[in-house]
């Protein structure tokens, strides 16, 4: 995916690969996926596994799916 495309759905990784899911926003990833930031202030939804190396900031909803 393309940053442009990214921001525009309301996800978006930088070059650190963080992961950020606005307020009033939902996602669905297809794990396993990693990340090095995990912020979520709307819904974020994991399928399978989900590993964070640095800090994870759930304000929101998170569901992770086995």
């Amino acid at each position: 995916m393309t940053r442009a495309r990214d921001r525009a759905s309301g996800q978006y990784s930088n070059s650190q690969g963080s992961l950020t899911v606005p307020l009033n926003k939902n996602r669905f990833i297809a794990g396993p996926t990693s990340a090095t930031d995990v912020t979520v202030t709307g819904g974020l939804i994991v399928s399978d596994e989900l590993t964070v190396t640095g800090t994870i900031t759930i304000t929101g909803n998170l569901n992770i799916i086995t």
